[in-house]
């Protein structure tokens, strides 16, 4: 799977650290979306964070916190920064070339990180992002359940969907508690009731901390499509 860490980068990471430091006395290891470690490369990971050899210290950065292993997490330090304003990030991706209609909700998922921006739109990110409002949209069973096979095929285009129907949840939920638009990344289209929001937000949200370990990504997808469309 594209765009996972892998249990060999980690090992080779860890053959890299026995070597003594020749101009520090502590070595540094910088580990970019950490989250997309893959459950072997966290393990393997764990090993070198229990026992490490000599002085380091290891910086991850994450999207999701949640979607390293709780042993991982457990000899950890969060540190929580600060992020970009939410408006000023969607204007730096739009004058970046964005799509002006999925910039919103890019910006709330990486904020003003346009390389991270671009990728998810190579990865097909505008066009899942058009199929889910279709899908809330039109409500109809074939289009659903083609949709989560279409997505399911891989990882990459099921994390990018879960991620904009985070968003979109998010809204529709603080839409319906007639929140002021100044408080919603985007503007949702579809209609739901509150219960409903609430339980496929809970149901993606326990998909996505499974990713890690394989399930099985149409049948997945299709209970969080039928259930936020109310074919359940």
């Amino acid at each position: 799977e594209r765009n996972r860490i892998r249990i060999d980068a980690i090992r080779a990471m860890s053959s890299r650290l026995a070597l003594s430091p020749s101009e520090a006395a502590m070595q540094v290891v910088l580990i970019e979306a950490a989250d997309s470690m893959n459950a072997a490369a966290q393990n393997a990971l764990l090993k070198t964070l229990e026992e490490p050899p000599g002085h380091c210290c290891f910086l991850m950065t994450v999207r999701r916190y949640r979607s390293l292993l709780p042993t991982v997490r457990s000899r950890s330090q969060k540190l929580q920064l600060i992020p970009t304003q939410h408006t000023e990030a969607t204007s730096q991706l739009r004058e970046a070339g964005i799509p002006e209609s999925i910039a919103p909700t890019l910006a709330a998922l990486v904020g003003p990180d346009v390389e991270r921006a671009e990728q998810m739109v190579e990865d097909g990110a505008l066009e899942i992002y058009e199929s889910l409002q279709a899908l809330t949209r039109e409500n109809d069973i074939h289009q659903t359940l083609n949709l989560a096979a279409e997505l399911g095929r891989s990882a990459e285009r099921t994390d990018i969907a879960l991620s904009l129907l985070a968003i979109e949840l998010r809204d529709r939920l603080a839409q319906n508690r007639l929140a002021h638009a100044e408080y919603l990344y985007t503007n949702p289209k579809g209609q739901a009731d509150t219960d409903t929001l609430i339980n496929t937000a809970q149901e993606l949200e326990t998909l996505r901390s499974k990713m890690a370990f394989n399930p099985n990504r149409t049948m997945s997808l299709e209970r969080i499509f039928l259930q936020l469309t109310g074919q359940l």
